[in-house]
């Protein structure tokens, strides 16, 4: 045996990493996002049918940028499933 020192547990999220922000996408991710007064966002971008899903909600102070389906799916990773609303907000 020898007398080695235990190793030290690197942290897994660096700092850098939490100053960052991510997109959320899909009614429930947005909504439940938006309700939490906890979530930091940045910007809601939405679909014109995707706006009239989100007009239940109190109004914050978010405004949401209108775009059309092929310029959302362009912002969000490859195969994402937005129903017409995403929103970039920091990690919890």
């Amino acid at each position: 045996m020898t007398n080695r020192k235990p190793r030290k547990h690197l942290p897994t999220r660096s700092t850098q990493s939490n100053k960052q922000f991510y997109w959320l996408y899909g009614l429930h991710a947005v909504r439940a996002a938006l309700k939490n007064p906890t979530r930091l966002n940045q910007s809601l971008v939405t679909t014109s049918t995707g706006i009239q899903t989100l007009a239940d909600l109190p109004k914050g102070n978010l405004r949401p940028e209108l775009l059309t389906q092929e310029a959302l799916t362009a912002i969000l990773p490859t195969g994402a499933i937005h129903q017409g609303v995403a929103l970039r907000a920091k990690p919890l």
